[in-house]
C-alpha cells in the first residue's frame, strides 16, 4: 500500500509507478518529463527498453531527458538552447559531436532481467499483506476515559482552580435563588397591602418595614447575582481557554517532536483534522457547553429547593422526572458519543483526500481522470456528512423526548394546583409554576448539555493522543564543544536500522570508515538503502550498531547538535518563503559581508548560474527559479554554515550538462576541506570521488576507491559504469 505523498518509496519507485500509470493509458500519444532521471543505470536502461521501446512501439512518445544516451537511441531529437529548437535527426546528432558528447563503450552492454532483478520488488510488493486505506483514521470505542477530563483539568489550572470556581458557582445560584424567594415575598406582601387598602385598613409600620426591605434586599441580590455571575464566568472561560492553549502547545511540541516513523504512518489529513476540528471545538464549543451545564446544574438545584420551599411533595415528580431523564441520558451517551467520533474520524479521510487530490491536481487532469477523482471524493464526503447528519439527527430525537417529558412535568404542576391545593398564597402558585416550568427547561438542556460534554470531550480524548507521539531522545545527549566535529570523521560499527520491531531490516550490518575531508559517493539500485544510510546521520530513526563522528557515538550527543553540525543538500531543495536573506541566514547568525561572499562562491552572480543577485532583500520566486539556482542557493547556504560533513542528495539529478559542470565546479571549489557524501545515480558526478560505496538491498556490496573497483571486471561498479557508457 503506497502511503500518503508516497512516504514509504524511494523516488525511483515513485517514477516508475507514474510511468506505468501513464502506459496503463495505452495512449496513442506520452509526454514524458525526465521521468527515468531518479532511476540507476541499470534499471534506466531497462525500462528504457521494455517500456519505451518495446511497449511504445508505435505511438507518439515525446520524452524529455538530460542524459545523452538515450539520445541515440531516438527517432529524432528536439535540441533546445537559448530558447531556439532545432530538429536534428540521429544521423545528425552522431555526424555534429561538438553539440553533444557521444558516449564511448568498450561493447554494447545489453541490459536484461538478469542485470536488474525486478522480480525482487516484484514479489515484495505480491507478498505484502493489503493494509488498510490509507486514509482510514483509527477510531475510539466506549466512553471517555476519567483521566482524559482530569488531565484537561489540570491543562485549565488543576483542581483548587476548577474547585474555586465551583464555589463561586454555588454563592452566585444561591443569590440567584433567593431573589426569586424575595420576588415571592414581594407578591404576598403587595397582595396583603392592597388588600387592606381594599378593606380600608391601615397599614402596620412592621409591614411596610418588611415590603421595604424586601425591595432593598431583593435589589442587592439582583446587583450581586449580576457581579458574581460576570466574575463566574470570567474565571471559567479563562481557565478553559488555559487548557487550550497549554492542549495546543502540547499537541506542537509532540507533534514537532515526534519520531519520524509517526510522520511515516499517520495521514497529513489526520494531522490536520486534530488542529483545525478538534481544536475548534475544544476552543469555541466546549467552553460554553461546560458554563451551560455548570449554570443548568445549579439553577437546578436551586429551583429544586424553592419547589421544596413551597411544598415538600413536588419533590416526588421532580425525583420521577430527573430518574426519567438520567436514563434517557443513558441510553443516548454511548450512541451520541460514538457517532461524535465518528464524524470527527471521518472528515480526516475526507480532508487528507482533498489534500492529496490538490497536490496532484496536474496529473489528474492531464490524465483527465477528474470523473473518477469526484465520485472518490463525493465517497469520503458521504461517508462525512452522514455520520454528521446521523449524529445531529439523534441529538434532535433526544431533545424531542426530553421536552416530551417535560410537558407531562408541568401538567402534573399545574393539575396539582387546580385539583388538589387549595390554600396556597398567590406568590407561592406564581413561584412554583414559573419554576416548574423553569426547571424543565433546565433539566431538558441541562441533561442534553451533559450528554454533550462527553461528545465534545472526544476532541480533547483526540487531541491528547497526540500529546502522546513517541518523542526522539533528545535531553539524554552530552552538549559537545561548539567547533565539533573538527576533522569530520565518520565510523560505522554494525549499524542496522528498522523503523519498527515487526519490519525487515533496510540497512544491514555496515561497516566502514570515512576519513577526515574524504568525498564518497554512494550509489545503488532504486531502493537500495542509500537514503536510509542518510537518515542514520541525523539521528531521524532509532539504529543499532554505533555511529561514529570524531570518535563521539552520536547516540550520546543532543540531536540539536547533530543536525546543526551536518549539512544536506537534498535533491528537491527546500526554499522558504521571503528575501534571499531569509533564505540564507534565516537566525540572523552572519553579516552582509558574509552572506555575500557565500552568495559569490556558490556562483550565483555569474551568467552560467542565468543569476545576478543585486539585493538580499529580494523576495524569492520559487516557481521561476530553475532548479539550478535553487541548488546554488542551497550550496550558499552551506557556504555559509561552514560545517564540516556535508551531504548532497542528487546533487545534479536534473541538471543539463553546462548547468552540471557548474554546480559540480562550485562544490570542488567550496567543500575541499569538508567530508562529502554524494548519494548519486549519475555516476558521472562521483567517478572523480576519493571512494565509492556501492549499496544493494541494504547491505554494503562493495566500497573502494572507483580505480579499484574498476579493476574487478565482474563487479557491481564496474557494470553500472560500463552500462552508463563511461569506460574507453
Amino acid at each position: 500500500m503506497v502511503k500518503e505523498q508516497g512516504s514509504n518509496i524511494s523516488s525511483g519507485q515513485k517514477a516508475r509507478i507514474s510511468l506505468a500509470r501513464a502506459a496503463y493509458r495505452n495512449s496513442d500519444v506520452y509526454l514524458l518529463d525526465d521521468c527515468l532521471r531518479s532511476l540507476d543505470i541499470h534499471v534506466q536502461e531497462y525500462v528504457f527498453k521494455e517500456c519505451l521501446q518495446r511497449f511504445m512501439t508505435g505511438k507518439i512518445c515525446i520524452f524529455v531527458t538530460q542524459n545523452n544516451n538515450f539520445f541515440y537511441k531516438a527517432d529524432g531529437i528536439l535540441w533546445i538552447e537559448n530558447g531556439v529548437v532545432q530538429m536534428k535527426s540521429r544521423g545528425v546528432i552522431n555526424a555534429e559531436k561538438q553539440h553533444v558528447k557521444e558516449p564511448v563503450m568498450e561493447e554494447k552492454c545489453d541490459v536484461t532481467l538478469g542485470d536488474y532483478d525486478e522480480a525482487d520488488e516484484s514479489t515484495k510488493l505480491l507478498d505484502s499483506k493489503q493494509k488498510p486505506n490509507v486514509y482510514c483514521e483509527e477510531k475510539k470505542s466506549g466512553k471517555v476515559e476519567k483521566a482524559v477530563y482530569k488531565k484537561y483539568i489540570k491543562l485549565g489550572g488543576g483542581y483548587f482552580l476548577g474547585v474555586f470556581i465551583i464555589l463561586f458557582f454555588i454563592v452566585t445560584h444561591t443569590c440567584k435563588s433567593y431573589s426569586e424567594k424575595m420576588v415571592s415575598n414581594w407578591v404576598n406582601l403587595e397582595e396583603n397591602i392592597s388588600l387592606y387598602k381594599h378593606e380600608n385598613i391601615k397599614i402596620s409600620d412592621d409591614l411596610m418595614t418588611r415590603y421595604n426591605f424586601t425591595l432593598i434586599l431583593y435589589s442587592c441580590l439582583i446587583l450581586g447575582t449580576v457581579v458574581l455571575s460576570v466574575i463566574t464566568a470570567t474565571l471559567l472561560f479563562n481557565f478553559t481557554r488555559t487548557a487550550s492553549n497549554r492542549l495546543q502547545n502540547l499537541m506542537v511540541r509532540s507533534i514537532m517532536g515526534a519520531l519520524m516513523y509517526f510522520h511515516d504512518v499517520t495521514p497529513i489529513g489526520s494531522i490536520i483534522n486534530r488542529f483545525s476540528k478538534d481544536l475548534t471545538v475544544i476552543d469555541e464549543q466546549l467552553p460554553f457547553v461546560v458554563y451551560d451545564f455548570l449554570e443548568i446544574l445549579f439553577s437546578f438545584c436551586g429551583v429544586v429547593i424553592l419547589l421544596a420551599c413551597v411544598n415538600l411533595l413536588f419533590l416526588i415528580p421532580v425525583s420521577v422526572i430527573i430518574i426519567i431523564m438520567y436514563l434517557m441520558r443513558k441510553i443516548y451517551i454511548p450512541i451520541g458519543r460514538n457517532l461524535q467520533r465518528m464524524d470527527v474520524s471521518s472528515r480526516s479521510p475526507m480532508i487528507g483526500y482533498l489534500n492529496a487530490s490538490l497536490e496532484g491536481l496536474t496529473t489528474i487532469r492531464a490524465f483527465r481522470v477528474e470523473d473518477l477523482l469526484t465520485k472518490e471524493f463525493d465517497r469520503h464526503q458521504d461517508l462525512y456528512t452522514s455520520a454528521n447528519y446521523t449524529s445531529k439527527c439523534c441529538a434532535r430525537a433526544f431533545g424531542y423526548f426530553l421536552d416530551l417529558w417535560c410537558s407531562i412535568f408541568i401538567a402534573t404542576i399545574v393539575a396539582r394546583f387546580v385539583f388538589l391545593d387549595h390554600d396556597i398564597t398567590v406568590g407561592e402558585i406564581g413561584l412554583a409554576i414559573t419554576q416548574a416550568y423553569t426547571l424543565t427547561g433546565f433539566v431538558q438542556y441541562g441533561i442534553r448539555q451533559w450528554a454533550e460534554i462527553e461528545n465534545k470531550m472526544t476532541s480533547v480524548e483526540r487531541a491528547l493522543e497526540y500529546t502522546k507521539a513517541e518523542q526522539e531522545r533528545n535531553d539524554m545527549g552530552i552538549l559537545s564543544s561548539l567547533n565539533w566535529p573538527i576533522k569530520g570523521k565518520i565510523q560505522f560499527v554494525d549499524v542496522s536500522l528498522r523503523y519498527c520491531s515487526t519490519d525487515s531490516y533496510l540497512l544491514k550490518n555496515l561497516n566502514f570508515t570515512i576519513n577526515p575531508a574524504e568525498k564518497i559517493g554512494i550509489v545503488g539500485r532504486t531502493g537500495a538503502g542509500k537514503s536510509t544510510l542518510i537518515t542514520t546521520l541525523f539521528r531521524l530513526y532509532d539504529h543499532e550498531g554505533e555511529i561514529r563522528i570524531d570518535d563521539m557515538d552520536i547516540k550520546y550527543l543532543q540531536l540539536k547538535t547533530i543536525r546543526q553540525k551536518i549539512t544536506i543538500i537534498p535533491q528537491e531543495p527546500v526554499l522558504f518563503t521571503g528575501t534571499i536573506r531569509d533564505n540564507l541566514d534565516p537566525f540572523g547568525d552572519y553579516d552582509d559581508h558574509e552572506i555575500w561572499s557565500a552568495i559569490e562562491k556558490a556562483g550565483l552572480r555569474s551568467a552560467e548560474s542565468g543569476s545576478n543577485i543585486t539585493s538580499l532583500e529580494i523576495t524569492i520566486d520559487d516557481a521561476k527559479l530553475s532548479s539550478a539556482q535553487k541548488q546554488l542557493l542551497s550550496i550558499a547556504r552551506a557556504v555559509l554554515l561552514k560545517n564540516k560533513i556535508v551531504i548532497f542528495d542528487e546533487l545534479t539529478a536534473n541538471m543539463d550538462e553546462v548547468t552540471e559542470k557548474l554546480v559540480t565546479d562550485v562544490v570542488k571549489e567550496n567543500f575541499k576541506s569538508c567530508t562529502l557524501l554524494v548519494v548519486a545515480h549519475k555516476l558521472e558526478t562521483i567517478v572523480g570521488l576519493d571512494k565509492v560505496m556501492v549499496l544493494e538491498h541494504g547491505a554494503i556490496v562493495e566500497y573502494n576507491t572507483p580505480a579499484m573497483l574498476l579493476e574487478e571486471k565482474n563487479g557491481v561498479f564496474y557494470n553500472m559504469v560500463k552500462s552508463s557508457g563511461l569506460l574507453k
